[in-house]
This record gives C-alpha cells, structure tokens and sequence, in this order.
C-alpha cells in the first residue's frame, strides 16, 4: 500500500491525504520515513485534526514525546 501512495505524492506533492496515508502506513511498516510523510502532510494543512494526529503519533514512536503532546493537543482541540 506504501508504494500505492509514494507514487500518488510522486506525481502530486500538494496531495494532502496521500502524504497522511503514506505516514501511516511507513509508521505501520516502523519505517522511519513516517516522520517526513508527516510532517509533508502538516506542511499543507497545519491545522487538519487527522493530520495533526498522525503527525504526533509518528512523533511519539520516534522519540519526540515533548513535541508529540502540543501535535495531540492541537489535534484534540482541531476535532472540537
């Protein structure tokens, strides 16, 4: 399925839920390009709650427990 979506953001880098999908599914392979999935995703949509929420996920699997709580925050407070 990864391959399915690095060829979608491949051939358009501004396709938001492909990055999403491409972070979740590196983070469900524990491959470490989860973290740069996400943070393409985030870059295009800083304020999207489900981003936001992969994002801290990945952040917390990959030692980044401090910025992985304010990312579940927003995330929390996004969905609101």
């Amino acid at each position: 399925m990864a391959k399915r979506y690095e060829s979608i953001v491949a051939a358009d880098p501004n396709h938001t839920i492909a990055w999403n999908n491409l972070a979740s599914c590196h983070l469900d392979l524990k491959d470490q390009r989860a973290l740069h999935a996400a943070e393409a995703a985030h870059r295009l949509k800083p304020e999207d709650g489900t981003i936001l929420d992969t994002l801290g996920v990945v952040q917390l699997r990959y030692g980044r427990a401090d910025m992985a709580v304010q990312t579940l925050k927003k995330a929390l407070l996004a969905s609101l």
